[in-house]
C-alpha cells in the first residue's frame, strides 16, 4: 500500500473537505487493506460519516464518500437495500463496462487488468472484474470520467479481438466463488492455532507468519498472535492463501475445538 502517513493525509483532507464544503467527497477504488486505513482516518472526524461503494455485491475493490452529518441522513442498515445509500450510490460515479470477446479466447482476471492499463489510466479508477462463467466476456466496474476512454480506446484482451459497451449496473454478473471447506480441531482458538491448523504448519512456523506481518484479519495486519478469532473473520496468508471462518461448532469431550473453515480457491 501506499506510505501510510502520505495515505492518512489524503483522507484526512478528504474528510475536511467535506466537513468544511458540505459536500461529498470521494475516493478512487481501494484495496480491502486500503478500505480498512481509510475508515480507521475517517474516524478522527466525528462529524463526517463514511460509505463504501463497489457497484457489485461483496465487492473487493471499492471506493469511499464522505459525507458531513450536518445536511446528509446517514443509510440506515443494511446499506445495500436502503433507499437514502441506493441514491448516494448514484451519486458515487460509478460505471459499468462489458468487454465482450470473439467466442474463441478465454480470458482470466490479469489479462483484463493487462489490457486497461496498457491504456494509461490509474489502477485507482477501476474497480472489480468479473467473468462470466464461460470467460469469454468481462464486466468492469469503473470510475464514470474513465468508462467512455475504455469503451473508445479498448480494442483488445490477450490477443483478442473485443466490443467494449458501457452497460447498466444490473447487467453486472453475480461474482461466481469456489471454497474448499475445511474441518479443523484446534486446541485454542488463538490465531496461531488456527494458522497452523489451516496451512499445516507448526505452532512456531505460524507464529513466525504472524510476527512477520504476513497475516491479515478482516484486512488489516495483524501481529498479534494471541489474538482470538472469531465466526465471520475473514483471515489472509501472505503466500498460504485467504480463508473464511465459518462456524465454531464448539468443544469435543477433550476440551479442543472444532472450526470449520472456508478457503478461496
Amino acid at each position: 500500500m501506499n506510505d501510510n502517513r502520505e495515505f492518512f493525509a489524503r483522507i484526512a483532507d478528504l474528510c475536511e473537505r467535506s466537513r468544511s464544503r458540505y459536500c461529498p467527497c470521494y475516493t478512487g477504488f481501494l484495496s480491502p487493506e486500503e478500505q480498512v486505513c481509510a475508515k480507521r482516518a475517517s474516524a478522527d472526524f466525528p462529524d463526517v460519516f463514511c460509505l463504501t461503494f463497489g457497484g457489485v455485491p461483496d465487492a473487493e475493490r471499492a471506493l469511499l464518500g464522505f459525507y458531513p452529518e450536518e445536511i446528509y441522513l446517514r443509510p440506515s442498515e443494511p446499506q445495500a437495500t436502503d433507499k437514502v445509500y441506493q441514491e448516494y450510490e448514484k451519486e458515487a460515479g460509478l460505471a459499468f463496462v462489458k468487454i465482450a470477446g470473439s467466442g474463441f479466447r478465454r480470458f482470466n482476471h490479469r489479462d483484463v487488468l493487462g489490457a486497461l492499463m496498457s491504456l494509461g489510466i490509474k489502477r485507482e479508477t477501476l474497480g472489480d472484474i468479473l467473468l462470466d462463467e464461460e470467460k469469454k466476456n468481462a464486466y468492469v466496474v469503473t470510475l464514470a470520467t474513465v468508462a467512455p476512454f475504455v469503451c473508445d480506446t479498448l480494442t483488445g484482451v490477450a490477443n483478442d479481438k473485443v466490443r467494449v459497451q458501457c452497460i447498466p449496473g444490473t447487467e453486472m454478473p453475480v461474482r461466481q466463488q469456489r471454497f474448499a471447506d475445511l474441518s479443523l480441531t484446534l486446541a485454542s482458538l488463538r490465531l496461531d492455532a488456527l494458522i497452523a491448523a489451516m496451512l499445516g504448519v507448526s505452532r512456531e512456523n505460524a507464529k513466525r507468519l504472524v510476527n512477520a506481518g504476513r497475516v491479515s484479519v478482516n484486512h488489516a495486519v495483524c501481529t498479534a498472535v494471541d489474538r482470538v478469532f472469531a465466526e465471520g473473520d475473514t483471515v489472509s496468508v501472505k503466500g498460504g492463501g485467504k480463508f473464511l471462518v465459518d462456524a465454531l461448532l464448539g468443544q469435543t469431550v477433550k476440551n479442543r475445538y472444532r472450526v470449520i473453515v472456508r478457503k478461496y480457491l
